[in-house]
């Protein structure tokens, strides 16, 4: 071997040193010349230049192919789970896959863009320091980015190739990731989120490590942030680093925001009397809410909206009652700006028409009026599931039979021709599928809390076992459907058509069903405490060991159902027709019938302490009526069963069909018909406690306030039961709110009270007792 010092590859790198410490033409001791050092280093720029302005096109079209694959996918593609369908290649990938793995994808290349641009600002620099680097600046490479580092552009020119470089490697990147990550939030899946959440956080920590690098002459960090001179300061690299910095921290932050809906848990077992129960939500977004609470920065949330108040959320401690500053969330209290952003409105979400696509995604599928099926119908069978069958049923509600049956023939036919969608276990909260048809859709245990489903097409659905807490299915059509197990504790049906509907052991607790169609349909052992169903169609229906403790059943339609074993404790039954009801081991303390019809009604009710019958109604059912009935009722029951009921709707044309009384051994004080207390002092404190009861809602307190008159119009009860006066009833009432025994009562019932007592003032009190 040679005897010769070995010279070293790197001479820059001693200790202490760096390289840019060192002189070029230490560097490069072999030129002979500066000129001839030039000349290799504008090669070598404009190679590197060369290379990069090709991965930076490359970058831009991986953008844009991104970009228009993400804006093409639809809510009915997230709900559906359409493959995502790559352009130009024609490729389908699976759509969770898709979403999980291209933003990291996307990220990479990024990554790989920002260190070729930062090995090519070296070289730009360098050139830059060259002697002859005026001679040589006019040879430099096209590629816009090494012109925007040297300044060498024209003065009106710069600020466009300012604004194209920061558009191009640093806006659409962090803007597109994020995208990506809103775009996907109404599928709620927190594990593909969180994935999302972390590429868009990871290529800002990219952008704030490399940026600076690349715009300091140096190559030194803290020198990217130091301003240089400049001719046209605002389009200075130091500048653009700063802006980088900034459009980093509204990505990260808009990564923060974009929250997918926190989940509440199943309500447990001591929600079964129907109290709404607050439990701690689950999920990202429920752990910022408690930590906001828990610091006491109660600005920074948001409300929840009147949708959401009857559905179970989160226990707030400090921010109780906080305002929203800007919106307000659909699933119970959140960040406000997630409200702002991702949550649609109160009034957007009550209007029936429809509403422009916005500009930010939703977080929750608006598929209303669509036509929600696994394959595409014919154009017959759509106008027919979507229009003529809707209306044809709604005109067929309490038609004739030779109305209704034609109707029930033509939905069966329709059904017969669709492929449904199966959609078991997904996530659909907050959705919107308003008048959407979805006939024989499979939703079991699907996550349905505070969905809109007003007026959809559900026939022959099955949601075993679904979460529909506080969710809208006004006048929605769920014939035929399945609802077995389902949770629908302070949802909204009101008017639903539910004919021959499977709701066994279903969760009812405050639901709404006024003037719902359950003609023939099912609710054995339902839990419909505190449930309201004003005015509801329950002909046939079987309601065998249901319970309805505090329910409202007030001019219910109640023909010929089955009661056996139902707990209709603390109910309201006012003006219900019961004839021919099987109401056998039904337990009714404590409940208020007043104006019932119950000719034809059978069994022995199991219990009936301090119950309430007023005015009963005797009057039997008439050919007509029960061929009305029959007619409503047939589609909707098997053979056995529709035998049982026509057997019952005889009884109940009979002058004296029946009737139900109470065992003796639990009659107590039940009146002329064994209903009723027999002494005035007990139906005094009867009636103050039910007109006082806190449970009760304003209507029925309404009803009540409003029968005292009427009922004891004549100043005194039946003579089997004793005389009370009015004026003592009123009186009593009075005490009882003065003595804040009555704490639902208003200062408007207190006025109707005294005018009650005023009209009765006049009428002769012979006999009176006082309580």
């Amino acid at each position: 071997m040679s005897g010769r010092p070995r010279k070293p590859l790197f001479p820059w790198r001693k200790w202490g040193h760096r390289p840019n410490d060192v002189r070029l033409v230490d560097v490069f001791p072999s030129d002979p010349t500066p000129y001839q050092f030039g000349e290799k280093l504008l090669e070598a720029v404009n190679t590197a230049a060369s290379t990069v302005a090709t991965l930076h096109v490359a970058f831009m079209a991986l953008s844009a192919y991104l970009a228009v694959t993400v804006w093409s996918t639809t809510h009915l593609d997230l709900l559906k789970e359409s493959p995502v369908r790559l352009p130009l290649i024609d490729v389908q990938v699976d759509l969770v896959s898709f979403y999980t793995v291209a933003p990291w994808l996307y990220c990479l290349v990024h990554l790989n863009l920002l260190i070729q641009l930062n090995l090519l600002a070296r070289k730009v620099w360098a050139l830059a320091k060259a002697d002859d680097y005026p001679r040589l600046v006019e040879r430099l490479h096209v590629f816009p980015f090494a012109h925007y580092l040297l300044h060498q552009t024209h003065p009106w020119l710069r600020p466009l190739l300012a604004v194209a470089v920061f558009a191009s490697v640093i806006g659409v990147p962090l803007l597109l990731l994020l995208y990506v990550q809103i775009k996907f939030l109404a599928y709620h899946s927190e594990a593909v989120t969180w994935a999302q959440r972390l590429a868009v956080w990871t290529d800002v920590a990219l952008v704030v490590w490399l940026w600076p690098l690349i715009a300091s002459r140096s190559g030194h960090f803290l020198d990217g942030f130091r301003p240089e001179a400049c001719k046209i300061g605002i389009t200075a690299p130091w500048l653009s680093t700063l802006c980088a910095c900034g459009l980093a921290l509204v990505s990260g932050g808009g990564a923060l925001v974009a929250l997918v809906p926190a989940t509440v848990p199943e309500p447990s077992a001591e929600a079964a009397d129907g109290a709404v129960v607050l439990v701690d939500a689950e999920g990202f977004e429920a752990m910022l809410v408690r930590f906001v609470d828990r610091i006491g920065a109660c600005r920074l949330l948001a409300r929840e909206s009147g949708k959401a108040a009857s559905i179970p959320r989160q226990q707030l401690d400090r921010c109780k009652d906080i305002a929203a500053w800007r919106g307000s969330g659909v699933l119970g209290p959140t960040l406000w700006p997630t409200a702002w952003l991702f949550d649609p409105p109160v009034q957007e979400l009550t209007q029936a028409g429809a509403s422009a696509a916005p500009l930010i995604p939703r977080r929750y599928l608006d598929l209303h009026d669509e036509v929600l099926l696994q394959e595409q119908p014919s154009a017959e069978t759509r106008h027919a599931l979507s229009k003529d069958i809707p209306g044809a049923v709604n005109g067929a509600d309490n038609a004739s039979a030779e109305r209704v049956a034609p109707v029930t023939e033509r939905l069966s036919d329709t059904l017969r021709k669709v492929v449904p969608l199966k959609l078991q276990q997904r996530d659909l909260r907050g959705a919107r599928l308003e008048r959407a048809v979805l006939p024989l859709v499979d939703l079991n245990r699907a996550k349905l809390q505070g969905a809109s489903l007003i007026e959809a097409q559900l026939q022959g659905a099955s949601l075993l076992g679904a979460q529909l807490q506080g969710a809208s299915l006004d006048w929605a059509h769920l014939q035929g459907a399945r609802l077995l197990g389902a949770h629908l504790q302070g949802a909204s049906l009101l008017g639903a058509h539910l004919q021959g509907a499977r709701l066994e052991d279903a969760q009812l607790q405050g639901a709404r069903l006024d003037w719902a169609h359950l003609q023939g349909a099912r609710l054995d052992v339902a839990q419909l405490q505190g449930a309201s169903l004003l005015g509801a169609h329950l002909q046939g229906a079987s309601l065998d060991g249901a319970q309805l403790q505090g329910a409202s059943l007030i001019e219910a339609q109640l023909q010929g159902a089955s009661l056996s074993g139902a707990h209709l404790q603390g109910a309201s039954l006012d003006r219900a027709q019961l004839q021919g009801a099987d109401v056998e081991y039904a337990a009714i303390d404590d409940a208020l019938l007043a104006g019932v019809a119950l000719n034809g009604s059978q069994g022995t009710l199991s219990s009936a302490v301090n119950s309430l019958l007023i005015e009963p109604d005797w009057t039997p059912l008439t050919t007509t009526q029960v061929g009305e009935l029959s007619a409503a009722v047939r589609p909707y029951l098997q053979d056995a069963e529709y035998a049982r009921f026509e057997a019952r709707l005889q009884w109940a044309m009979k002058p004296d069909g029946g009737r139900f009384q109470a065992a003796k051994e639990k009659a107590g004080c039940h009146g002329p018909q064994r209903l009723g207390c027999t002494e005035s002092e007990d139906w005094l404190p009867l009636l103050v406690e039910w007109t006082c009861a806190a449970s009760r809602s304003a209507p029925v307190r309404d009803s009540m306030i409003d029968s005292i008159a009427p009922v004891f119009g004549d100043a005194e009860l039946p003579p089997v039961a004793g005389t009370l006066s009015v004026s003592a009833l009123v009186q009593a009432l009075l005490d009882a709110k003065g003595q804040q025994r009555c704490p639902s009562f208003t200062d408007k019932d207190v006025e109707r009270l005294r005018e009650v007592a005023k009209r009765n003032q006049s009428k002769p009190q012979a006999g009176s007792k006082a309580p």
